[in-house]
């Protein structure tokens, strides 16, 4: 085992960014003297940041995620960061004498949130949160280690501090869009491997609102008349470009309902779409 990480998902998470950081610097060296010491900084700049989110996370323990039952919830605000420094207020004014500007963004991490952290190719959630002091737009939402959820915001009114009572909503239309996009994949998954064959499994997804990238295996291109069968089954009107298929633009529920399948595997439990 790896001291201070408990589990499997902390391990690989640790194993993919050492090696993302490898890839990185070997780039470098591949490139100009002085773009190898800009890539060492801006490493050393990450790694200090992770350790700056690791403290934090052995200091507040891992984030509740409420947003299974709820797209609002409140909370506490327990930290605030702005590159790889923990600060105690956040102010849509800004900080002059810390060169900050006006709508910089910082990382906020709350003990419990209504909003979905980036994972399995599915984007985070956005949304606002609201403070006796302030108003946040909450632009995106990552994991973090630990089990915490790092949402990235920006200031929109008055000011934020460590500590503060907080009113969080997610983006329902947002959301929205990213769920139906996220059943896509899934009635794509099944359509492709009753098309294909088993072999066609998922090897990758990116899931937004509105759209979707779907990747899988395949031994030659798939034949027009074959994704013509695919769109008509799926219901999603899509095009495969090389081994991906990739959604055009879904406009308001145009998703196929998995119950409507016949020999559909069960639906994923929440755990296996987390």
């Amino acid at each position: 085992s790896v001291k201070g990480l408990t589990s499997v998902p902390q391990v690989l998470t640790m194993m993919n960014q050492k090696l993302d950081w490898t890839v990185q610097l070997g780039e470098a060296f591949l490139a100009q003297p002085d773009d190898v010491q800009t890539a060492i900084q801006t490493l050393r700049s990450k790694a200090e940041a992770a350790a700056v989110y690791e403290a934090i996370a052995r200091r507040t323990g891992p984030t509740q995620f409420l947003g299974y039952e709820t797209v609002t919830a409140e909370g506490r605000l327990l930290a605030i960061l702005r590159d790889g420094v923990e600060y105690e207020t956040l102010t849509a004014k800004g900080d002059e004498e810390l060169r900050t500007a006006p709508g910089a963004s910082a990382e906020l991490i709350f003990d419990r949130t209504p909003f979905y952290a980036e994972g399995g190719g599915q984007i985070g959630d956005a949304g606002y949160v609201r403070t006796a002091g302030g108003l946040l737009r909450i632009l995106d939402t990552k994991p973090g280690p630990g089990g915490i959820a790092v949402h990235t915001a920006v200031v929109q009114s008055g000011e934020v501090r460590a500590g503060d009572e907080a009113h969080a909503e997610v983006d329902e239309v947002r959301r929205s869009a990213t769920a139906r996009a996220h059943t896509a994949t899934h009635v794509i998954h099944w359509t492709l491997k009753h098309l294909l064959g088993d072999h066609a499994r998922q090897a990758g997804s990116l899931v937004q609102p509105g759209r979707l990238r779907f990747d899988f295996p395949h031994h030659a291109a798939v034949p027009a008349d074959v994704l013509a069968q695919a769109e008509d089954l799926a219901g999603v009107p899509g095009r495969v470009v090389g081994h991906w298929w990739v959604v055009l633009p879904l406009r308001g529920n145009p998703v196929a309902e998995l119950d409507h399948l016949p020999d559909l595997a069960p639906r994923p439990s929440r755990s296996e779409e987390r």
